[in-house]
């Protein structure tokens, strides 16, 4: 059932102490990597993939996938790729961070429910027991009357009747499989957006300084968000959250521009329809950390079945059009493409092979370098924009379109429409 998936994890020692996440899902990937990971712990002490939980047949299992640093529960350090079954409140440690794990089962929840009937029940056998006391003798009174006279009585039914309609209430909605209240006091932000959002005075951006709610429709899939933060001086200082539900945390940047972020979004999280994705800055308000986000889009990925050869032959031709990007910058987006499609074709593989996180790491090199030249790029078309060299600006934008060949990417989009503006042609032949 979907509510014996949700769990949560407590960090207890390191980075984020206090900070609790929730998940809901059958696998939660644990690591340093932003690309694939649920649980997002930017620590040199984690790996790239360092462990993951899997919900099977009613149990949750801790899995280490072969971490440099080891992976520990109840003080037993875990063999490398072992799967151990955790029970409630198990304590883990991944690297130098330790975490509490909470499981919410629908038992626990069931005895609850039981509980508060059996003191409905007493409730009811008082109230009648109260109803037989034998009423003074003299002129015959109504019930109604008798508790009319006894305030405390009539206070007593009032917060009982309240309490019942509030557990109504909650039960109610914990029966939706998917939250989606959020706070659209702003309107969202329909994706791709390729503007910066976030807190940024000295930039002239100070309109969203708590939070920002961008909206856009699911497909068929495996489904990504990526994004460009900036400005991030804490692990929990901007939490993400889809449909009203944490999914992970922004990556600190210090006082600077961040690196592109990918995060995977739970399936059984998405709305069939609109979805919106909410970045808050927890520090703000009553305070003025100064965030930002920029190029924020969604990428969708078709599933694949566990297929390890054609892993291995995509990760061969991501390493070929790496190896040729001296040839044609372009060759940089295509490794990164083979790279993505290599991962996807392990990503249904128990265990996982042995190369999964050798190629993660790759990717995320490769979407590095793919940033470092976009922001090279724009760095000298501003400059030949205050320069008012305007075949410098065309040629450096160009040079973005061939960068970044995929027509639905902001970086492409804001390259695309600069170009369109000047009127000029989008490629050189």
């Amino acid at each position: 059932m979907f509510m014996d998936q949700t769990f949560s994890i407590e960090i207890t020692k390191g980075p984020s102490l206090g900070q609790k996440f929730t998940f809901t899902k059958q696998v939660v990937n644990i690591g340093r990597s932003a690309v694939d990971n649920d649980l997002i712990l930017n620590n040199q002490s984690i790996s790239v993939h360092h462990a993951r939980i899997n919900f099977i047949n009613g149990d949750f299992f801790l899995q280490d996938l072969g971490s440099s640093n080891g992976t520990s529960i109840n003080g037993r350090l875990m063999v490398k790729n072992e799967r151990v079954k955790m029970e409630n409140r198990a304590d883990v440690c991944v690297g130098s961070i330790r975490f509490q794990f909470r499981a919410d089962s629908d038992l626990k929840r069931a005895s609850q429910k039981d509980a508060f009937i059996d003191k409905t029940v007493l409730k009811k056998a008082d109230k009648r027991q109260f109803l037989q006391k034998k009423i003074p003798s003299g002129p015959k009174k109504s019930i109604v009357s008798e508790f009319i006279k006894k305030p405390v009585v009539l206070v007593g039914i009032c917060v009982l009747l309240l309490f019942l309609i509030i557990v109504k209430g909650n039960n109610s909605s914990s029966s939706k499989l998917v939250a989606t209240s959020v706070d659209c006091s702003n309107d969202p932000v329909a994706l791709p957006a390729v503007k910066s959002y976030g807190y940024m005075p000295k930039s002239g951006i100070d309109l969203r300084k708590d939070k920002i709610i961008f909206s856009f429709i699911s497909s068929p899939g495996s489904v990504y968000l990526y994004y460009t933060p900036s400005l991030i001086n804490s692990v929990s200082e901007v939490t993400v959250s889809l449909n009203g539900k944490q999914i992970g945390s922004v990556p600190m940047t210090g006082d600077a521009a961040g690196k592109e972020t990918g995060i995977y979004l739970p399936r059984n999280i998405l709305c069939a329809g609109e979805n919106h994705i909410e970045f808050d800055n927890t520090l703000n308000p009553p305070g003025d950390s100064t965030w930002g986000i920029k190029n924020v889009y969604i990428k969708s990925k078709t599933e694949l079945s566990c297929d390890v050869d054609e892993a291995k032959r995509l990760n061969d031709l991501g390493n070929s059009a790496y190896d040729e990007k001296s040839i044609s910058i372009g060759n940089l987006f295509i490794a990164s493409q083979y790279y993505s499609e290599a991962l996807l074709c392990m990503d249904a593989c128990t265990p996982l092979p042995t190369f999964y996180p050798e190629i993660g790491s790759r990717l995320l090199q490769v979407k590095t370098e793919i940033m470092d030249q976009f922001n090279n790029f724009m760095f000298l078309f501003k400059k030949a924009r205050k320069l008012n060299n305007k075949e410098s600006q065309m040629d450096q934008l160009e040079k973005i379109l061939l960068l970044i060949p995929d027509k639905k990417d902001p970086r492409y989009i804001i390259a695309a429409d600069e170009l369109k503006k000047n009127e000029a042609p989008l490629n050189k032949k």
